[in-house]
């Protein structure tokens, strides 16, 4: 792949495209954005495509112009519920109000009730969504004695944030 040739191209659509004013600027940017990052990965500033565009628009502009084609194309591949992402919980089919937790470390499978989370003071669905994506089980939250929701949701987070750190430091 010629890199020249691929600036040149990607420089000569960019400018032709700027200059029919038929697109907004940002769909523009969405459409090339495969060959934007492929110069980039390649050592070519976006200031230099700037300049072989000849076109008005700033370089700071021209960043947040690719910041969220990027965003909005990681959004559109990773169209996926959050609790989707987190493979080891899923609610059970035909059974509501029961979720099947998988503990990463041991395989097992663990069914708790709301009634058995809301014991142990989860009583909203945010907090629920928390408890449910880690390997808790409502003894464990409930031996930690929290007195609001507020609290719980801190001690938590906490939690998930030492998990992840060890994750990491076994890396």
């Amino acid at each position: 792949m010629d890199i020249h040739n691929l600036l040149n191209e990607t420089a000569n659509k960019l400018k032709a495209q700027l200059a029919l004013s038929i697109q907004s600027k940002q769909s523009i940017i969405s459409s090339n954005l495969t060959n934007i990052e492929v110069l980039s990965t390649y050592g070519v500033s976006y200031k230099k495509l700037l300049e072989h565009c000849e076109n008005p628009i700033s370089l700071k502009h021209f960043h947040d112009l690719i910041y969220r084609a990027k965003k909005k194309r990681a959004n559109d591949q990773g169209d996926i519920p959050i609790h989707a992402l987190q493979p080891h919980t899923t609610v059970l089919s035909g059974q509501p109000n029961r979720y099947k937790t998988e503990s990463p470390s041991t395989s097992m499978v663990q069914i708790y009730s709301d009634a058995a989370w809301m014991a142990a003071g989860v009583n909203n669905d945010y907090l629920l969504n928390a408890v449910t994506h880690t390997d808790l089980t409502p003894d464990e939250v409930n031996s930690w004695h929290c007195p609001n929701t507020v609290q719980l949701s801190k001690r938590i987070s906490e939690y998930r944030q030492r998990k992840m750190r060890r994750k990491q430091s076994c890396i």
